[in-house]
């Protein structure tokens, strides 16, 4: 599906007009924006796929607008340990993106459902890409409204986009890349999937114990 500009007028208390230019994406109908702009004013088709959140139902976590641009909140509550959402994959290639999980050697693919692919990094996750079981895994109590977030490098051996992280936590490391540029006891710390524990214990002996 090619990008289309969507053009619109906001009406508010605190502006009147204002003219609002937005690239729609296929999947990105979910834009808290678009909502806003277009309430009900949509179709069976586009109410069904962005879920109506309505107050007599509401999704178990929705994407929302946030300090990072777009970020993925929970909608209801989860213990330590529970499923959050059962993982399907969609788009598979053999280089990462900033929308991909790496599942193994070369095997990057996208998660879906796709409201996962919103999550945002943080370095006091609060959840995992559980890939052995194949389920998003809490990693701690998670109440509505929580954002939720995982390390990013349980997963990526080697992020396609590096970036300096914001996430605001007392453990935050600054500059993510990926588990390759990750000491050894920052890396123990969190719950690795099965691909990254496999280069951490062929990748230099000083990582191994932590398999």
């Amino acid at each position: 599906m090619r990008p289309f500009a969507a053009r619109a007028l906001l009406r508010s208390n605190a502006i009147a007009e204002t003219p609002i230019a937005a690239v729609i994406l296929g999947s990105d109908h979910l834009l808290p924006r678009i909502r806003e702009v277009y309430g009900d004013h949509v179709s069976d088709f586009v109410r069904a796929a962005w879920h109506n959140t309505g107050p007599d139902w509401r999704p178990p976590f929705e994407v929302v607008r946030n300090s990072f641009g777009l970020g993925l909140v929970a909608r209801r509550a989860w213990r330590a340990e529970e499923a959050i959402s059962l993982l399907r994959w969609d788009a598979k290639s053999s280089t990462p993106t900033r929308w991909t999980v790496e599942c193994g050697d070369g095997r990057h693919a996208q998660p879906l459902p796709f409201e996962v692919r919103y999550i945002n990094h943080s370095c006091e996750p609060s959840v995992h890409f559980d890939l052995e079981t194949g389920v998003l895994r809490a990693l701690r109590d998670i109440e509505p409204g929580d954002e939720l977030r995982y390390f990013y490098p349980s997963t990526e051996w080697s992020l396609a986009e590096a970036f300096e992280c914001r996430c605001g936590s007392a453990e935050c490391l600054g500059s993510i890349t990926g588990a390759a540029g990750m000491p050894p006891q920052i890396l123990k710390r969190h719950r690795l999937s099965p691909w990254i524990r496999q280069c951490l214990g062929t990748a230099s002996p000083s990582l191994r114990q932590f398999r």
